[in-house]
């Protein structure tokens, strides 16, 4: 694995491939199953595609309710 798992997505913000972390069995997560990411408000279509590509298919906001700012239209990963 590279030793940067930062991901370049058009207009995802500190973004991050979430494998080969160690789990608590005592394997690693794989590669390309989970990414985070910060405030999605801003991506793009063009960087939606680049998630979808990648194998994005669900998106989960772990967020509180008190950090969630209002947007005009909702967060969707959904294919075009």
């Amino acid at each position: 694995m590279s030793t940067s798992r930062a991901v370049t997505w058009e207009v995802f913000f500190n973004t991050r491939d979430l494998g080969g972390l160690p789990t608590k069995s005592g394997t690693t997560t794989s590669c390309g199953a989970f990414f985070r990411a910060a405030d999605l408000r801003f991506v793009t279509e063009t960087g939606w595609a680049q998630a979808r590509e990648s194998g994005v298919r669900t998106v989960i906001d772990l967020r509180n309710p008190d950090e969630i700012r209002p947007t005009e239209a909702p967060v969707t990963a959904q294919a075009v």
